[in-house]
């Protein structure tokens, strides 16, 4: 986990209001059922923010949130 500091770097947003953020949002980000692949609304916030802070997605958020993966499209057979 990140200290007050690192979070606040990395992310530009207080680690309370990162909480206010899930759960205001929590009820739209979250299944009812554990589909396979789902994130977790609290690492679908902090993916955002990290892309809104840095406006990068792919260097730096996936680095910095290892359980997050991009799907790989299938290899097509010509």
């Amino acid at each position: 986990m990140y200290d007050d500091v690192e979070l606040y770097d990395k992310f530009r947003f207080r680690r309370h209001d990162i909480l206010t953020i899930v759960d205001e949002l929590r009820y739209n980000l979250e299944y009812p059922d554990t589909r396979q692949g789902s994130l977790p609304a609290t690492l679908q916030v902090i993916v955002a923010l990290r892309m809104y802070a840095t406006g990068c997605f792919q260097n730096l958020v996936i680095r910095s949130s290892a359980s997050t993966s991009q799907p790989h499209p299938e290899p097509s057979t010509v």
